[in-house]
């Protein structure tokens, strides 16, 4: 299983800050931009529960809270 970002989330980017909207339930998330940046690279290098449980927990708890609020999807890994 794999993390995605929700079809119902838009980005809006000011500078440092970043916001995550999710277009369903108006729910606003901030996130520095950097942070962002790193989010989306490590979702497209494939971020997968199994990858998790070795990664530091910091991440982790980000990963699981983005998933909680709706942000994050989990697919079936297809691989």
């Amino acid at each position: 299983m794999k993390y995605i970002l929700s079809k119902d989330i838009r980005f809006k980017t000011c500078d440092e800050i970043s916001f995550l909207v999710n277009i369903k339930t108006n729910f606003i998330f901030k996130i520095n931009t950097d942070t962002l940046h790193y989010l989306k690279k490590r979702l497209s290098d494939g971020l997968t529960e199994e990858k998790l449980r070795v990664e530091e927990l910091v991440l982790k708890n980000f990963v699981v809270e983005l998933h909680k609020r709706g942000i994050l999807e989990v697919v079936k890994d297809e691989a």
